[in-house]
């Protein structure tokens, strides 16, 4: 006999939630939705979304170098605006930990991108990296030297994505990968024939 609650619902046990979960019958599954725009680059300015009107088809943004508020048509915007990259992200794209970017900013090594300062407490901001500054970033770490110079001059550096490995992760491109007779992955690129 199964408890009920006061509305007369049955009361389910932990189990008997996991048991639900575990059922292919009960169990719906919900596509994943995309990242929704909030912070985005447009002729390499930083922007925030404010508010979208879609059946005005009006999207406004404010621009954070000319502290200004901005209307534009949304369909436009989404066509042609640029993503704004979180220094998480960006530390998993390079394959480095985010402190030691961190760090490289401070000390000069990497350009500083724009940041968003909160509206409520300026004191308060976030950096948001443009695809440029990114590729820069990997630029930089694939110049870097690890260890001892060699007495060639050669650069060993620390495994870093390449350029168009990196272009593929910021356009959210599927990379397609053979393994080779040595065990080892490389990418496979195919030239786009016209028909």
């Amino acid at each position: 006999m199964t408890d009920l609650n006061k509305d007369g619902t049955p009361k389910y046990t932990r189990h008997h939630k996991r048991d639900l979960a575990n059922n292919p019958e009960t169990t719906t599954w919900k596509r994943k939705q995309p990242k929704k725009l909030r912070y985005f680059y447009l002729d390499g300015k930083l922007h925030k979304i404010i508010h979208i009107n879609r059946s005005l088809d009006i999207a406004t943004a404010y621009s954070y170098p000319d502290k200004d508020i901005r209307q534009y048509p949304w369909i436009w915007l989404k066509k042609n605006h640029r993503r704004a990259y979180g220094i998480q992200d960006v530390a998993n794209m390079v394959q480095r930990h985010r402190r030691w970017i961190q760090r490289l900013m401070l000390d000069g090594e990497i350009r500083k991108p724009q940041k968003a300062v909160s509206f409520v407490n300026p004191d308060r901001f976030t950096y948001y990296f443009s695809e440029d500054d990114v590729l820069e970033m990997q630029d930089y770490f694939a110049h870097q030297h690890i260890g001892f110079k060699r007495k060639d001059g050669l650069i060993t550096n620390a495994p870093t994505p390449s350029r168009t490995d990196l272009k593929a992760m910021m356009n959210e491109d599927t990379m397609f990968y053979v393994q080779g007779p040595d065990g080892e992955f490389k990418p496979v690129w195919r030239e786009i024939e016209d028909y």
